[in-house]
């Protein structure tokens, strides 16, 4: 398996990582810190999910989101921002999961891996 993991912030793409290693140790991920090298990573790699953060630096995340859902990839869109609204604009735009930032540890490898 593989999964796209988009973060412009280091420590939180390290804690992804660790996350969905430790429930799947034999899966691929490659991280992208910009909208630009995630969308450029989406169209030219074949991803069975992704990982994107809500707010980029450079775009925002639900451009890289419409991406990969026209590739029909399981989005899983993280984020520091309240829910409601964004999640509602994420799920519209073709995410499988929103999840707070905060709730990672325990949400993250269930909305990736929804077999878990």
């Amino acid at each position: 398996m593989r999964v796209l993991l988009v973060d412009d912030y280091g420590p939180v793409r390290q804690r992804a990582r660790e996350i969905l290693l430790e429930a799947e140790p034999e899966i691929e991920i490659v991280e992208a810190s910009t909208a630009h090298d995630a969308m450029k990573l989406a169209s030219e790699q074949d991803w069975d999910a992704a990982v994107v953060d809500f707010n980029l630096p450079d775009e925002p995340g639900l451009d890289v989101l419409g991406v990969l859902a026209r590739k029909r990839i399981r989005v899983v869109v993280v984020s520091v921002l309240p829910g409601d609204m964004y999640e509602l604009a994420a799920r519209d735009a073709g995410a499988q999961a929103f999840i707070p930032k905060e709730e990672m540890d325990r949400r993250l490898v269930p909305a990736v891996f929804p077999r878990h």
